[in-house]
């Protein structure tokens, strides 16, 4: 197999000086050919070498007919002294992990074997469909939104369904083809207004933490004229921890229900109530 445009790093190689009429950098990426001629800019001469990833490359400049060495870059050699660099391994891909399970069949248990390939393995014939009572089912994962080609191979046979969306794709070849549904919205949550006080005015500081904010105490109270006060949104019937840091102290409200977490750490805890579609809203005060 041939080296693809994937597998190909592109170089950029410059030469940071204006005087010159003609600079060349060539090496072991043309195989010391001479044939690269760099570009003048304003700065000097430059130019891109597509190269493999993972590469050892040697180099040098022929500036005006002058074969040079850049000073100011990694050098080797004995007798003839050349540039060198070594290109970096090529990245892995991103790691696609919201993905939509795309549903795919063949309504038909007469073949042996049946594949569907397309767009989504690029055209590799990799995901074999299994057998069920009515016929082969499979699943793939795709991206959302992401427009899709496919075909099925029965008993080694490239087949369209015919009771799918046909199109050609510009070489003669007739593909099923569909389109992955934006990904939707999370639902919404519907939550309640929960209603945190602390009855005194003498601290300077209060905060309320706990399981609705991951324990990051980010809810500051405000102060008020009998103590401190806050409003935390909670799920309907949610069971919340929760503790109160006052002045930097990490403390529990005496005249509320307490118990210990397993790590023998003890919170106040509360159980909201389930939402009761037949009423008004109600706000939950602590």
């Amino acid at each position: 197999m041939g080296v693809t445009l994937e597998d190909l790093h592109d170089l950029e190689f410059d030469w940071p000086h204006t005087s010159p009429t003609d600079v060349i950098v060539t090496g072991t990426f043309d195989q010391w050919s001479s044939s690269v001629h760099l570009t003048k800019n304003d700065t000097g001469f430059s130019g891109t070498v597509r190269v493999p990833w993972g590469e050892k490359v040697s180099y040098k400049f022929i500036v005006d007919g002058c074969w040079l060495c850049r000073d100011d870059r990694p050098q080797e050699g004995e007798g003839n002294i050349n540039n060198f660099l070594q290109v970096p391994v090529k990245p892995d891909p991103p790691v696609v992990t919201d993905l939509h399970d795309l549903e795919f069949d063949w309504p038909q248990t007469s073949p042996t074997d049946v594949i569907v390939t397309g767009t989504f393995d690029q055209w590799s014939s990799s995901i074999r469909l299994a057998k069920g009572d009515t016929g082969f089912y499979g699943t793939v994962k795709v991206p959302w939104d992401e427009k899709v080609s496919y075909k099925f191979i029965v008993d080694g046979c490239w087949l369209c369904r015919d009771d799918q969306p046909q199109e050609d794709d510009g070489d003669g070849n007739i593909n099923n083809f569909l389109q992955v549904p934006v990904k939707p919205e999370p639902p919404v949550v519907h939550a309640a207004d929960l209603h945190f006080d602390w009855p005194h005015t003498c601290p300077t500081d209060v905060i309320v933490t706990g399981t609705f904010d991951q324990w990051s105490s980010s809810i500051r109270l405000v102060k008020g004229d009998a103590g401190f006060f806050g409003i935390v949104k909670v799920p309907w019937g949610e069971k919340v921890s929760y503790k109160f840091i006052v002045d930097g102290y990490w403390l529990c409200r005496d005249d509320r229900p307490q118990e210990d977490d397993g790590d023998g750490n003890i919170n106040n805890f509360l159980q909201v109530p389930v939402k009761r579609t037949c009423c008004p809203l109600r706000r939950l005060r602590i």
